[in-house]
């Protein structure tokens, strides 16, 4: 039940207008979402229910007492625990065949013979958001920034709410309980709001993502025989395909969310647009970077504050390595975010440096500088990220740098592209509204003829009624 195949526009319609029907009292509206949330989440993955109701029962009954406890030892063990339990579901799932895989290398260069064998399990829907959900919640409790959550409808309702539960935004407690708390009244303004966001994503992810997306497997599974331009247009689309997907994702879900009353976390801001590698990933997937700034590099970072730059430098690279670690299990990953974190950590550490050479230049070219070595930058790092293997990496790397090919044809219409950078084009001059086409402020007769646009322009495309998995799906 994609978010663009009918089955869930028939679904959505029908809990929509159920639930604003229904009597306006919290917690009916609650009970109300927790039902579809599992639905959704039964009609995708029935199989892995049992599970989700575990970890998000574990954390509503356990990470309380965390708060209650007074002896702060015994509150470090609790904590210590409650983190295990979340990290043996995800390595279970997700990463019991890489370690194994690393077990048996370190035998074989032992001369020993390998103990561990493969298991083929599918990956959870939605485990590697609702996990990180689940376990910041205890941590807030530890660290007392929240209050325990006594309403266990609110609770069981933000944990649950479909529009987030498969790819995010990664919620925290203190941003969504209190929301699920308040009765939701309708809004005509939200929902149009709303409509138009997720008009905005689909149009982003059928027409525009999944079409370059296209070419950009081509290229991947063809590298080897193609001309250096092709793999250099291969390259650029996967750039704008990831981009266009799960940002086009999010605007759906946080749209999603709207039609029901919930604002959900802003998860991008114009990345492209960043002039470091640092403030693109504050605009990047920003529900992720948020969660591992503040639970993983700023407590590094303050027990390693003695050791100034260099803990500044490690927290970065060891939060990142784990950020890339949580993408996926595959020494790509692990690369690709350890490759971000030594360089948010160079650029964390020579801030004033760059800062007296920003002096120096006129503001616009060194920010359009900024902005194209980021974006390059970014870029390339992205061939570690979607090859499969570091080996392929180094092929890619190798072809995209050889003069063979360079200036023949790629063999592929840019057009989606041209389309893209359009489509960025208007993201620049509306850099300063929640998302690219919001239009509230609009004359009613322009947000129609968008709306109208979108809609034909993704429901004549084949890749409507073909639908690609949201690329987030596999993290």
């Amino acid at each position: 039940m994609f978010f663009t195949s009918t089955y869930f526009l028939i679904y959505l319609l029908i809990s929509f207008c159920i639930y604003w029907v229904l009597p306006k009292k919290a917690l009916i509206q609650n009970l109300f979402l927790v039902f579809t949330g599992y639905v959704f989440y039964c009609y995708y993955a029935w199989n892995y229910v049992l599970l989700l109701l575990l970890v998000t029962h574990f954390s509503y009954f356990y990470s309380p007492l965390i708060a209650k406890v007074q002896s702060e030892t015994k509150k470090k063990w609790m904590l210590a625990f409650a983190i295990a339990v979340y990290l043996s579901f995800l390595v279970y799932f997700k990463y019991l065949n890489f370690f194994g895989g690393i077990w048996n290398d370190l035998l074989a260069l032992s001369g020993a013979q390998p103990m561990y064998h493969l298991i083929h399990l599918a990956l959870p829907l939605g485990i590697s958001f609702y996990t990180l959900h689940m376990m910041g919640y205890s941590i807030d409790l530890y660290y007392e920034t929240i209050d325990p959550v006594i309403d266990y409808p609110a609770f069981m309702a933000g944990a649950v709410f479909f529009p987030s539960i498969s790819s995010g935004p990664i919620e925290r407690a203190g941003h969504i309980v209190p929301q699920f708390k308040a009765t939701r009244t309708f809004s005509a303004k939200l929902l149009e709001d709303g409509i138009n966001q997720v008009l905005y994503g689909i149009f982003k992810k059928v027409v525009i993502a999944d079409s370059i997306g296209t070419f950009v497997d081509y290229v991947y599974a063809r590298y080897a025989t193609l001309p250096a331009s092709a793999i250099i247009i291969g390259i650029l689309g996967y750039s704008i395909q990831l981009y266009f997907d799960f940002s086009g994702y999010s605007d759906i879900a946080i749209g999603l969310g709207k039609l029901f009353g919930i604002r959900l976390f802003t998860n991008f801001k114009y990345p492209y647009f960043a002039t470091s590698i640092s403030a693109l990933w504050r605009r990047w997937h920003i529900s992720l970077t948020t969660w591992i700034m503040t639970y993983i590099f700023n407590p590094i970072a303050f027990t390693y504050r003695k050791k100034k730059k260099f803990g500044i430098f490690y927290a970065a690279v060891i939060a990142f390595l784990l950020s890339g670690l949580w993408h996926g299990a595959n020494w790509t990953f692990v690369v690709w975010g350890a490759l971000h974190g030594c360089i948010i950590g160079y650029e964390l550490i020579t801030v004033n440096t760059r800062s007296k050479i920003a002096a120096k230049m006129p503001p616009q070219i060194y920010n359009t500088l900024s902005a194209l070595l980021t974006f390059i930058v970014w870029t390339l790092i992205l061939v570690i990220f979607r090859a499969d293997s570091l080996s392929q990496a180094a092929d890619i790397y190798g072809s995209l740098f050889s003069a063979s090919g360079l200036f023949s044809s790629p063999g592929f219409s840019v057009m989606f592209l041209i389309l893209a950078l359009g489509f960025l084009i208007i993201e620049w001059f509306m850099r300063e509204k929640e998302y690219g086409l919001q239009m509230a402020s609009f004359p009613i007769y322009i947000r129609l003829a968008v709306y109208i646009i979108l809609i034909v322009c993704f429901v004549t495309s084949d890749n409507f009624y073909h639908s690609k998995a949201f690329l987030y799906f596999n993290y």
